[in-house]
């Protein structure tokens, strides 16, 4: 079905034309599903999943039904293993821009226009440091690439979570790139702390230790990226 005639990113239905051509997929509506009924999600998967792109869809969605949320999204900006890319010119925004590149470039797809309204106004960027004595109410929170944060970390950053808000925490346990590995992967602590790990038949269940949470782990299968990225995943898992 063609689109009728466009102004910027909307059609004169008033929907937006990147939310529209957006199809999750049907682990990424279940995600979403539990965003809805839970304030505090845990979300592993390895490359290539489409963890943060189908988050950010829904919280797009409900960042325009409801104009009192606002969306955060929270990444500490770390270099890749020893390579440095040394002193960095600018003003904050500029020097923490590339850490955030992929989630702005998904957030202007799905918001167009109204993303450059909105930003430092009801969309924010926030690194751990800044996040230190604020209160996230109305929000919905991302907390992208976990298991580069340390578990004090992550934990002062769950505890930024008010009132109204709903906190994805995202990343891959594998994915641990940067400087410093030995003393990160808050992902895995604090999972290993909220859950209970059991077995059942042979597989490995994680038990919440409250109603308030729950976790959702993708397969290297569910890779959507490219095949030989879904291959190179698996011959490294």
């Amino acid at each position: 079905m063609s689109h009728k005639k466009t102004k910027g990113n909307y059609n004169n239905e008033n929907q937006l034309i990147g939310l529209r051509s957006f199809e999750p997929t049907e682990k990424q509506k279940t995600v979403n599903n539990l965003l809805i009924e839970f304030p505090l999600v845990f979300i592993e998967g390895c490359s290539g999943t489409g963890k943060t792109s189908g988050i950010l869809y829904h919280y797009c969605n409900q960042y325009l039904e409801d104009k009192t949320r606002n969306i955060v999204i929270i990444r500490t900006p770390v270099e890749a293993g020893p390579d440095k890319i040394g002193f960095l010119p600018g003003d904050q925004d500029e020097k923490l821009g590339p850490h955030f590149k992929s989630a702005e470039v998904q957030l202007k797809e799905f918001l167009g226009g109204k993303y450059g309204c909105d930003l430092n106004k009801r969309i924010h960027y926030m690194v751990p440091n800044y996040a230190l004595g604020c209160t996230l109410n109305n929000s919905l929170i991302l907390i992208d690439e976990a298991q580069q944060l340390t578990p004090l970390i992550l934990k002062m950053l769950l505890e930024r979570i008010g009132a109204n808000s709903v906190c994805a925490v995202v990343g891959d346990p594998t994915q641990l790139y940067a400087s410093g590995r030995e003393h990160r992967n808050g992902l895995t602590a604090t999972q290993e702390r909220f859950f209970t790990k059991r077995e059942y038949g042979g597989n490995i269940g994680w038990e919440p230790r409250s109603t308030m949470i729950t976790r959702f782990e993708y397969e290297y299968t569910d890779n959507i990226r490219s095949d030989i990225s879904q291959e190179v995943v698996r011959l490294y898992s």
